[in-house]
């Protein structure tokens, strides 16, 4: 076996979370079509971009509470959503990372928010998705 082959061959090695390290995360962050009545819901006066606009300050405003630093947003065209953004983003380990913890919390106040919201760090991310 090879030098080549023996490394395609490890197992995938992700730094570990430690105090001072930062943690890329991917948020994806949707409202469905059937949201109606919830904060996430369109009024019936405000357009599209309002409505987009609106909802991504309101998340990029919960990221900052929890520490989390926005660095770039992508919206999304889906036809089977009225809204929908993948934000990347840096967490800065300030004590021992409770991931689990953070992703409950984030979910249970975007759920008050009318949206669903998926976080994952972004390195396992690229992981699953490399060929």
């Amino acid at each position: 076996m090879t030098k080549k082959d023996a490394a395609d061959n490890e197992p995938l090695h992700i730094q570990e979370l430690v105090p001072g390290s930062v943690c890329k995360l991917i948020i994806a962050a949707y409202a469905s079509l059937n949201t109606k009545g919830s904060a996430a819901s369109a009024s019936a006066n405000e357009s599209e971009e309002e409505y987009e606009n609106r909802l991504t300050k309101k998340i990029t405003e919960m990221l900052r509470h929890y520490s989390i630093e926005v660095v770039e947003i992508e919206h999304s065209l889906h036809t089977d959503r009225s809204f929908a953004v993948l934000i990347f983003a840096h967490y800065l380990i300030t004590a021992s990372p409770d991931l689990e913890t953070l992703r409950h919390d984030i979910r249970e106040e975007a759920s008050q928010l009318g949206i669903s919201i998926r976080m994952q760090r972004s390195e396992l991310f690229s992981y699953m998705h490399r060929i």
